[in-house]
């Protein structure tokens, strides 16, 4: 892969941006007749809007899941897709999936997927996830979530309803509640009507804290890439997840199981994997590394 055509940003987009697009609304979770080219699709389910992106390659073994992080509202209308100009670049399959959260407040652009009170959204998205790759003879063991912030906790936690599928996830939080900003209390107001971090985490620890419940990592096949010159993500996210793991937090790309790449980016969390960085990581799943 020439890592020099990769775009330099991930970039987000807004559905209402995206020019000559088809549009699908399902009437259930199903898809019955997979598009072959790239495609909004939208369910409900009760109250909520699920949105997706479909990107397909013209022949794959290889499905990618990928969320988005804080989606700013002040330039970003839901559902919202981040990596989109990305799509060749993937070695499979692109399901690009929104938040639904986005749509319950236009004061929110960070929900971690984690859903309402009353509703789990990724156990609906892994439903969607799972009947997309059975369509397209994918193995389970051939999809990958991916995503980076708020979009790499989704990504690991879709591990707990994807039990064979693997993740990539870059400088993402772990524990929602142990977040620096207060993004968190809007979320927590907004989908949970709670206000209290601490009380959020006592009542819904297996929803908002990967670090909680982390036997269903254990042994997974993850790829976590961490900016060294992110300390609060590193110190405060990835140190504990790996404790609670019982791994070393260490530099170990070329772990199998649980490969650890490190990088320093003066950008700090606002700054992600580098095109660089992506190329090897695509590179090492198209030669069997990973």
């Amino acid at each position: 892969m020439a890592n020099s055509l990769i775009p330099l940003r991930s970039g987000k987009v807004s559905a209402d941006r995206l020019k000559n697009c088809e549009k699908l609304t399902l009437e259930a979770f199903a898809l019955r007749n997979i598009p072959k080219r790239l495609t909004l699709l939208k369910f409900h389910h009760g109250c909520y809007e699920f949105d997706f992106l479909w990107s397909p390659k013209a022949s794959s073994s290889r499905l990618f899941v990928i969320f988005s992080g804080d989606a700013l509202r002040k330039r970003n209308n839901p559902p919202v897709f981040q990596r989109w100009s990305w799509a060749e670049y993937f070695t499979g399959h692109c399901l690009y999936v929104s938040d639904p959260a986005l749509h319950l407040s236009t004061r929110l652009g960070l929900g971690w997927y984690s859903g309402t009170r009353d509703c789990d959204f990724l156990k609906l998205i892994s439903v969607f996830v799972d009947g997309l790759s059975a369509g397209l003879n994918i193995s389970p063991t051939n999809v990958y979530s991916y995503g980076s912030s708020g979009g790499g906790f989704a990504a690991l936690r879709l591990m707990h309803t994807l039990p064979r599928a693997n993740a990539i996830v870059i400088n993402p939080q772990t524990s929602i509640c142990r977040f620096e900003f207060s993004s968190v209390e809007r979320y927590l107001k907004v989908c949970y009507g709670i206000a209290s971090r601490e009380q959020a985490q006592k009542n819904f620890p297996e929803r908002l804290d990967l670090t909680a419940f982390p036997q269903f990592l254990s042994g997974r096949k993850i790829m976590f890439v961490q900016n060294k010159l992110d300390p609060h993500h590193y110190d405060s996210h990835y140190v504990p997840l790996c404790k609670a793991m019982q791994v070393e937090a260490m530099h170990d790309p070329d772990n199998p199981v649980f490969s650890q790449v490190h990088f320093e980016h003066e950008g700090g969390h606002r700054k992600a994997e580098t095109a660089e960085i992506f190329g090897n990581l695509m590179q090492r799943i198209e030669n069997g590394e990973f």
